[in-house]
């Protein structure tokens, strides 16, 4: 004979019942939780250690960048470094008077970015030879080559008369990788040593013509 539970003691033992099961429930899952092990592993984990690069500081007409794995030959003899990290170099190229100051200059930049002007210079690599664009300053496309890891667009840069703008004149190549990083090489100075620039562009090409990929 079964006996039936009614009022008060049948919603006790309901209560009691429900009660077991969320034990016994509780206790299977946190045994058998599936995000468990994945949790401790991830408290537990080493912290990433960061890869330090050298640098490459030593003026002796090679600059290596061993971060982003390139380099480039420039003429030791009359540039002098003045900075130098994993983000490029500078150095400067300094004539003097007869009295030994500093008369004209020339400076050469090489540095990377990711992504902030790639639109830029795929822009200017899409031009004809010669065409220009105008903004502050005109950039004239010099050329422009297509090679398996990278595309080389060449230009020059030169400030309008009445832009309030800190551009030198200058030449620069942009190399764009394929893995969206862009290698720029400048050689610039002030807009009234413009001609000195010109006639120095021989270094330019040089030194854009010995880039290289080191991995």
């Amino acid at each position: 004979m079964v006996k039936k539970l009614t009022g008060k003691k049948y919603f006790a033992q309901l209560v009691a019942t429900v009660a077991v099961v969320t034990i016994v429930l509780a206790g299977f899952l946190t045994r058998n939780n599936p995000f468990s092990s994945l949790s401790e592993n991830k408290s537990n984990s080493p912290t990433p250690i960061e890869v330090q690069f050298p640098i490459d500081d030593v003026n002796d007409g090679v600059y290596t960048n061993y971060k982003y794995g390139y380099k480039f030959e420039y003429p030791e003899d009359i540039f002098e470094q003045t900075t130098s990290s994993n983000d490029g170099g500078e150095w400067i190229y300094r004539i003097k008077d007869s009295s030994g100051s500093d008369l004209e200059f020339l400076k050469l930049s090489i540095g990377q970015d990711v992504s902030t002007y790639r639109w830029f210079y795929e822009k200017l690599y899409s031009l004809e030879t010669g065409e220009s664009l105008i903004d502050k300053s005109t950039v004239t496309k010099l050329g422009s080559e297509n090679f398996e890891e990278y595309k080389l667009v060449t230009f020059t840069n030169t400030p309008l008369p009445d832009s309030q703008t800190d551009i030198g004149v200058n030449y620069t190549g942009a190399w764009l990788m394929n893995n969206n990083l862009t290698v720029t090489v400048s050689l610039y100075t002030i807009p009234s040593n413009k001609n000195l620039l010109i006639s120095n562009k021989n270094i330019f090409d040089q030194i854009v013509a010995s880039f290289e990929l080191t991995k």
